[in-house]
């Protein structure tokens, strides 16, 4: 597609190199930039993934992300004849360099064959639009995937269950307020949402570290406050974040948008790569951490 690079060279480099790190983050980055049309270069990328999960770790580890290893599977049994570099890599059990090593017949890495058995296609996430009278029917999933995606977080009185709904309830009587969902197989695996700032809200308050003062100034229609990013940890790092991020921003008519995000967020590079900008840092609930506001110019 005109206007995208194809950013899976990177990815393959990194990936044969031995470098994991880097080819983590390449894999990363270029699932960020590839739009949903260009499905075959995000299968190329989630094939070096899998790759890298056959070789180092036992098909099926609880903690890698099952589905990029399906999609290599999958592609290691059809071949990947015409697909750029992926094509001309080596195949289990045949012509393995000597670094490879050799590994025990019982072994679930042992051959291809087996890891193909294990293995399967990568779900294609279904886009749904949704207003406020929506989300009662919902609210149960919304909450659901809130639990899954922050269950390491649920010790915090910020994210309990019972608090995370009360601040949903909250947002929903908001009559701006925006949902998009992506369930696969009838199953909510994430969501995004907000709503639009009035020109009287108090979401700047506390705002600290801002250089510029214009930043806190709010009409009817200038901001969009993004308030919630969620995807279950099993369907994590497959683009599904990205996919749910730009949808809820597509026709947005303010002329930018804002989030707050804690200070650790593994995500936070994302949403950097993703245009947000830093403009100070605020606690915006008395039970919350300190949060980076953050700010995407839309128009």
């Amino acid at each position: 597609m005109a206007g995208v690079p194809p950013r899976h060279t990177e990815s393959y480099v990194y990936t044969h190199l031995g470098d994991h790190a880097a080819a983590e983050a390449a894999c990363d980055r270029a699932l960020g930039l590839y739009p949903t049309a260009m499905r075959r270069e995000a299968a190329q990328v989630e094939l070096h993934r899998a790759l890298r999960l056959v070789s180092d770790d036992p098909v099926g580890g609880a903690e890698r992300p099952a589905g990029c290893a399906r999609a290599a599977g999958r592609s290691a049994h059809r071949g990947s004849a015409g697909a750029g570099p992926i094509g001309d890599r080596r195949r289990p059990g045949a012509g393995a360099p000597p670094s490879a090593g050799r590994r025990p017949a019982g072994d679930a890495r042992a051959t291809g064959r087996r890891a193909v058995v294990r293995l399967g296609a990568v779900a294609a996430l279904e886009i749904r639009r949704h207003g406020k009278n929506a989300v009662p029917a919902l609210r149960d999933d919304l909450v659901d995937v809130h639990r899954d995606a922050r269950s390491d977080l649920l010790g915090q009185p910020f994210y309990t269950t019972e608090r995370f709904a009360e601040r949903l309830d909250n947002y929903v009587t908001d009559p701006t307020f925006s949902l998009v969902t992506g369930p696969i197989d009838s199953t909510m695996v994430g969501y995004a949402f907000g709503g639009a700032l009035a020109a009287t809200i108090r979401w700047w308050s506390g705002l600290q570290g801002a250089t510029d003062p214009d930043v806190t100034r709010e009409t009817e229609n200038r901001t969009f406050a993004f308030r919630e990013l969620l995807v279950r940890k099993t369907h994590q790092r497959r683009g599904y974040a990205h996919q749910l991020h730009d949808a809820l921003l597509a026709d947005r008519h303010e002329a930018r948008a804002t989030l707050l995000l804690r200070q650790d967020n593994s995500a936070r590079d994302l949403y950097l790569r993703w245009g947000w900008t830093i403009v100070g840092t605020m606690q915006p609930f008395p039970d919350s951490p300190i949060m980076e506001a953050m700010i995407l110019r839309l128009h």
